[in-house]
């Protein structure tokens, strides 16, 4: 039997946890958690990871990492786009190591885009051809281009649920003229980062994508894996963002499909979504279950 491996991931708004082994040369995921703990909340004033935020974020890293432990699995921790940006991302690292032991690594966009790109592939078997892949984070937006298995180009965009919604989404309800304000400035942002046409299929990765198509679906509860494979068009989009802009926070806990702690970053993640889209020239996208830390486990489980 192969060894057990885990990943702990380090997002801008939540940190995930996938313990999985190969077995008969496929991978077996035993356990995948995601824990909204907000990283980024409130640095795009300062730029730097508040002392609430640093310690509930590294708790949770000790969390998993004892979980990992106990479960025997090798754990390897990552950081993506909260820790690339903020400017005591340092001493948050040397926090995880003194509480776990690990050296968590801080990844570039471009290796986040790659991850990114292999789990989608492998999660949606109809990938072969020419396409596109995005990941919305909670700071960051991953667009890639392929074919088939080979990435051909990708680009790393520093707007993500989380920083959109502290810019744009503080009333409640949320006003048509802040949705305009977050679509033009993600339509700049877009354009000055490269993203042209997809030149084909597109499938979208991360906790936005994943909880619109919950949404879509009217699940009684979140469920991520379960909303794999669904198809979302840009008028669905448009629908939901009217749905959730015209509700208030308390409102949007109650929706169907959606997990109350992603109800105060959703309308963002949306806006995202949609915006990444009309750049890709695309009417629609299939959504994949699996993200960063699912490709980074199927190298590890490779190597």
């Amino acid at each position: 039997m192969e060894k057990l491996r885990a990943v702990i991931e380090v997002g801008a708004n939540s940190v995930k946890f996938l313990a999985a082994r190969k077995e008969s040369g496929r991978v077996e995921i035993l356990e995948d958690v995601v824990r909204v703990a907000r990283l980024a909340e409130g640095m795009k004033d300062t730029g730097l990871i508040s002392p609430g935020a640093m310690e509930r974020n590294a708790a949770l890293v000790a969390e998993f990492a004892a979980r990992a432990r106990e479960m025997g699995a090798e754990a390897v921790a990552v950081g993506a786009m909260g820790l690339r940006a903020a400017l005591n991302a340092p001493q948050f690292i040397e926090k995880v190591r003194e509480l776990t032991g690990l050296n968590l690594r801080v990844i570039s966009g471009e290796e986040e885009a790659r991850l990114s790109y292999r789990a989608a592939i492998s999660s949606l078997p109809g990938c072969g051809g020419r396409g596109a892949v995005f990941d919305t984070g909670g700071g960051s937006t991953e667009v890639i281009w392929g074919e088939g298995e080979r990435l051909l180009r990708a680009v790393s965009l520093p707007v993500g649920a989380a920083s959109v919604t502290e810019e744009f989404f503080s009333d409640d309800p949320v006003p048509a003229s802040a949705l305009e304000a977050a679509a033009g400035k993600l339509k700049m942002v877009l354009g000055r980062g490269g993203v042209t046409a997809a030149g084909g299929p597109v499938a979208g990765v991360g906790g936005a994508a994943t909880t619109l198509a919950s949404v879509k679906l009217g699940l009684k509860e979140y469920d991520a894996g379960a909303a794999g494979g669904t198809t979302l068009n840009l008028g669905e989009l448009g629908e939901m963002a009217k749905l959730f802009a015209s509700r208030t926070l308390e409102e949007r806990k109650k929706i169907p499909g959606l997990a109350p702690d992603r109800a105060g970053i959703i309308l963002a993640g949306t806006a995202i979504v949609t915006a990444v889209l009309k750049a890709l020239e695309a009417d629609a996208f299939t959504v994949s279950a699996k993200g960063l830390r699912h490709g980074l486990m199927e190298e590890l489980l490779d190597g």
